[in-house]
């Protein structure tokens, strides 16, 4: 088994929905999201960061998802095409939920 195949966990040829070829879609996303092993180190990191500070602990779950999801997508910009305009798109969703969460405990 290849090492890039190795990194793709559950995807044999038995258990692929037809048509699809996983190969193709990781060369694709890699264009965009950059290598995965990169992104994983990045976002891994990153997470590791706010699980170490302090005010982690005071945040909602939706606000740790939140930044998981953002440290994420800040590894696809560092690992990947900079200038994707759906990688900040999607920090900017994830921060709007963030300011949802907010908002609905103002109101309760």
């Amino acid at each position: 088994m290849t090492e890039r195949k190795a990194l793709v966990s559950g995807l044999k040829p038995d258990r692929r929905p037809s048509g699809t070829d996983p190969w193709s879609l990781i060369a694709a996303r890699q264009a965009t999201h950059g290598d995965f092993r990169s992104v994983a180190w990045v976002a891994q990191t990153l997470r590791d960061v706010f699980r170490h500070e302090i005010g982690w602990e005071r945040l909602s779950i939706v606000k740790r998802e939140v930044l998981d999801c953002i440290a994420l997508k800040l590894a696809r910009i560092l690992s990947g095409d900079a200038n994707c305009e759906g990688h900040y798109l999607d920090i900017q969703g994830y921060a709007e939920l963030a300011l949802i969460d907010i908002r609905a405990k103002e109101t309760t």
